[in-house]
């Protein structure tokens, strides 16, 4: 009789392990979504914008946005964003 369950995939990694990347993917998913919803690709695509700059253009709150872009799956995508004074660490 043939299981009806796949092997797991590297069998080196850890259960758990997996099973929190596929939970937080979800969320990345999820990130990814809004920062696509309000734009955010067309805003950076000709260079470096402040935060406070995006949150303007956007219509959203700066601290928030910083939190979506950090935990954004792309992040490595968008430009080096620059933090205002007036924000805390990326």
């Amino acid at each position: 009789m043939t299981s009806l369950i796949a092997p797991h995939p590297c069998p080196r990694i850890p259960p758990l392990h997996c099973l929190l990347v596929m939970m937080l993917g979800v969320a990345q998913t999820q990130l990814l979504r809004v920062a696509a919803e309000i734009g955010i690709a067309d805003l950076v695509k000709d260079g470096h914008q402040s935060i406070d700059t995006l949150a303007a253009a956007t219509g959203t709150d700066a601290l928030a946005l910083a939190r979506v872009l950090r935990g954004s799956p792309v992040l490595a995508c968008w430009p080096k964003l620059r933090r205002s004074s007036s924000q805390g660490p990326l």
